[in-house]
């Protein structure tokens, strides 16, 4: 038994770490859609309030 733990490899590294890119994607895609809503609002709140920005 003791032969057996000796004789095997460890499992293959990859390169980056899979969750923390996902992670990364869905927070990204959260802060763009965040940043896009709250401009949207901003361009289309004048048109009906009569609010003149500067």
């Amino acid at each position: 038994m003791v032969s057996l733990v000796k004789t095997r490899t460890p499992p293959p590294q990859s390169q980056f770490d899979e969750l923390l890119a996902w992670v990364f994607v869905a927070l990204l895609s959260i802060g763009l859609v965040m940043v896009y809503s709250s401009s949207i609002a901003i361009a289309e709140g004048g048109k009906f309030t009569g609010h003149q920005a500067t």
